[in-house]
């Protein structure tokens, strides 16, 4: 099975004068592949390069990844092998090439069916997300393909010869609303999702999160951030060496740090992250946004404002919403009774809406148009007065 590892740093100097081949040549030296086995992608930074390196096996790719976790945490020997001046690395991420996805968690085995054991009170966290750089894959083209897609994100590039691409392989922090991302569907399908609102993206918010290294590449998340854990819907913090992921790799180790993050919500609220199929919710609001098959999701009016003002829905939730959902204020959702959440959701639906309309030029359209209608009734009764 052919596997691809992602390599990204920002080295010194400009894109026109950095040597690719060169690069790409000694990159290939230091993990031992050929050259033609690893695809640049270079863009201002100073000089940003996105290398994908393609594994034939699993045994050349935990090479490769090894290697590559060495370089990461030795700058000045990765600017010395690669002839360049390395001046930040980003996390090394491995995802396994694979175009036949297990089927998402069964209804039987869903949170709603087996409730998740209590938070742990020694690993609570204000901000459950995933941490920065972890990677989603995100539709380029209208109308994108989802096999299309995941082949492009995380299959075999000869698959692909010769199509034009309709996903890329992004950080979750490029993330808006109104992108869409890969996920899968209650039926197992692939399928793609709607940003809705990117949490966190434009602050530094730090977070406790566990890094789940697996046989396939690793996954950093906080310890109470819902994914597909053995078949069922788990916080991270319940996952064990030997658990196996969705993406059928086994956990190897679990070990905990800190990190930036960041949280795109979605309509299905889901997305597969490097390639693991997670949710977008902490484990206190999972089982009733996983399980909902109408209202808050896909439906709501913010969802509305999304999907039609993405651009302001998103600039609204940066400038507004974040210094009050992006604090640690959870405590006080988490303390809604089981049976008021729907209520209080739909509280906040509305007051959100209201306060986007009134604080965008939505606002001011709205009252122009009540006006208008206003004056356009008065004349008309004028009219039938006969002044």
């Amino acid at each position: 099975m052919a596997h691809s590892v992602s390599f990204s740093a920002v080295v010194a100097g400009t894109v026109e004068s950095f040597d690719q081949a060169a690069y790409k040549a000694s990159l290939a030296s230091a993990i031992g592949v050929s050259a033609e086995d690893v695809e640049l992608t270079v863009s201002a930074a100073s000089v940003r390069i996105e290398a994908v390196i393609h594994a034939s096996s699993t045994e050349l790719k935990d090479s490769i990844v090894s290697v590559l976790e060495s370089l990461e945490a030795d700058p000045a020997a990765a600017s010395a092998l690669l002839g360049v001046t390395i001046e930040s690395i980003d996390p090394v991420v491995s995802v396994l090439a694979t175009v036949s996805p297990p089927p998402q968690p069964s209804s039987s085995s869903s949170m709603a069916a087996s409730p998740l054991p209590p938070p742990s009170t020694g690993e609570a966290s204000d901000a459950p997300c995933f941490a920065r750089g972890t990677r989603g894959c995100r539709a380029v083209a209208p109308f994108a393909d989802a096999a299309g897609a995941f082949l492009d994100c995380f299959g075999q590039p000869a698959a692909r010869a010769g199509a034009a691409p309709v996903a890329e392989l992004v950080r979750l922090e490029a993330l808006g609303a109104g992108d869409h991302v890969l996920t899968v569907g209650t039926e197992g399908e692939l399928a793609f999702t709607r940003v809705l609102i990117n949490q966190h993206r434009t602050v530094d918010l730090v977070s406790s999160v566990l890094t789940l290294k697996h046989s396939e590449g690793s996954l950093t998340l906080t310890p109470d951030h819902v994914l597909s854990v053995d078949g069922a819907w788990k916080p991270a913090r319940l996952a064990r060496p030997g658990s196996r992921l969705y993406n059928g790799a086994t956990v190897q180790s679990v070990s905990a740090t800190s990190s930036g993050i960041v949280n795109p919500l979605t309509t299905a609220g889901t997305l597969l992250t490097n390639g693991v199929l997670s949710s977008t919710y902490p484990e206190w609001i999972a089982p009733h946004m996983l399980n909902s098959k109408l209202y808050p999701l896909p439906l709501s009016a913010c969802n509305l404002l999304t999907y039609l003002f993405p651009l302001m829905a998103q600039a609204f939730y940066d400038e507004s919403l974040e210094p009050i959902f992006g604090g640690g204020r959870r405590a006080y959702l988490e303390a809604v009774p089981s049976a008021l959440v729907t209520p209080t959701i739909m509280a906040m639906d509305l007051a959100i809406t209201l306060s986007f309309v009134a604080a965008t030029s939505l606002g001011s359209l709205l009252i122009a148009t009540v006006l208008a209608a206003a004056v356009g009734l008065a004349a008309r009764k004028v009219n039938q007065l006969g002044y």
